[in-house]
């Protein structure tokens, strides 16, 4: 397994727990990272109960949502409160965490193996098939799978020779950290809600992180914006968006407690195909996904959940050929699920980007709020149900 993220901690999991050698590379010294995505929706619990996690230890920061808001020139268009339908609330967690706690098991089986801080330069090839990787100053390792997890700039999807169908990019997202000391009205205000800002031709999420009582801030732009600011001059740009009581509040702040930004592409796209002999892709590697609604964590376990299904009898049985005709399999399972998530992100987002550009549109439903709420609330839950629950699972016959 190439890559300590999800899609690789739970499929490490998974495998060794069968009783089948596993070892996972990483090349970061640590599972640390300046940002990773939070939200477990009901779809990642029922993949974290297949993985033995029905319920998340206490070692795991987590909170539970409260609820959705919608702030459109500063009335309100969307209140509605978690959990949505009978099951877990959308829940946040600290990534980091959950990955040890995913590794910590991992590790009661002597099949696991860790390497954290190694290289994975290539892959090592035996004839046409993929037969292990190669690692920093000129060291390889054997294996009968390479499972790549290395993220959707993932190094080893190229040269498997596995081209990415990309769409055309349309957003960029700009992360901030508002310090927990400073935000304290601000964060009694949100009440745990995850709050969506638009106004002034601008938009911003705004939401309490798992831990540490910080709210983390999501501005949008365009691929390409001269967004080069100081923190005065974003907190300024921040509270023009919005309305009393928030945006005093964002102009009060000392500018100390803005930190960031940390801009990160939205890459949205699907591999033509995720497998060679010997090779498959798992994760934003396989199916980068917009950041809309909080899909990639949830979406990298239920990648593991299946793969794991599919290659666990396959591991047991033995031989190259039985191991390379599970991968088309689990890429087929997979797919439907992941192409409705994409283009239910796509819609969610095209929706937000019309009011978003839009004045005249945001001003007559400012003008009428209670008018329109009802309707967009409706068309909102519409979507967000199919995007948090996914499709069923199901599960493969020999399955572990």
């Amino acid at each position: 397994m190439v890559g300590a993220g999800p899609a690789g901690c739970a499929i490490s999991l998974l495998i060794a727990r069968a009783g089948i050698e596993v070892t996972l590379l990483e090349a970061a010294p640590s599972l640390s990272s300046p940002f990773r995505g939070e939200a477990l929706m009901p779809s990642g619990f029922a993949a974290l109960e297949r993985l033995g996690l029905s319920s998340l230890p206490t070692t795991v920061p987590q909170r539970s949502l409260k609820g959705w808001r919608l702030l459109v020139e500063g009335q309100s268009l969307l209140e509605v409160p978690e959990p949505l339908d009978p099951g877990p609330a959308c829940t946040l967690v600290a990534q980091e965490e959950l990955l040890a706690t995913l590794l910590e098991q991992a590790s009661e089986s002597p099949c696991f193996k860790r390497r954290q801080g190694v290289r994975v330069t290539g892959l090592r090839r035996q004839g046409a098939r993929i037969g292990g990787v190669t690692l920093d100053h000129g060291a390889s390792l054997a294996a009968d799978l390479v499972v790549a997890c290395d993220g959707r700039a993932s190094m080893l999807r190229g040269q498997a020779g596995l081209p990415l169908q990309l769409a055309p990019p349309q957003h960029e997202v700009l992360w901030f950290l508002l310090a927990a000391e400073a935000v304290a009205e601000i964060r009694d205000w949100l009440e745990g809600t995850f709050l969506t800002v638009l106004g002034a031709g601008n938009g911003f999420a705004l939401f309490e992180t798992a831990a540490n009582q910080n709210l983390r801030l999501g501005w949008l732009c365009r691929p390409g914006d001269d967004l080069d600011l100081t923190p005065g001059e974003w907190l300024e740009r921040l509270a023009q968006t919005c309305t009393a009581p928030l945006a005093p509040w964002l102009r009060q702040l000392p500018t100390t407690a803005l930190q960031g930004p940390l801009r990160v592409p939205i890459q949205v796209g699907l591999a033509k195909r995720w497998h060679q002999d010997g090779f498959l892709l798992l994760g934003d590697g396989a199916h980068p996904l917009s950041p809309v609604r909080a899909q990639g964590l949830n979406m990298a376990l239920r990648d593991a959940v299946v793969a794991a299904e599919e290659l666990v009898p396959a591991l047991r049985q033995g031989g190259g050929h039985t191991l390379d005709a599970a991968l088309p399999e689990i890429e087929r399972r997979r797919h439907p699920e992941l192409r409705r998530i994409q283009t239910l992100q796509s819609a969610e987002f095209s929706s937000g980007e019309l009011l978003r550009s839009q004045g005249w549109l945001r001003q007559l439903l400012a003008a009428q709020p209670n008018l329109f709420r009802p309707l967009m609330t409706q068309i909102w839950l519409g979507r967000q149900r199919q995007l948090r629950q996914g499709l069923p699972l199901g599960s493969s016959p020999g399955g572990p």
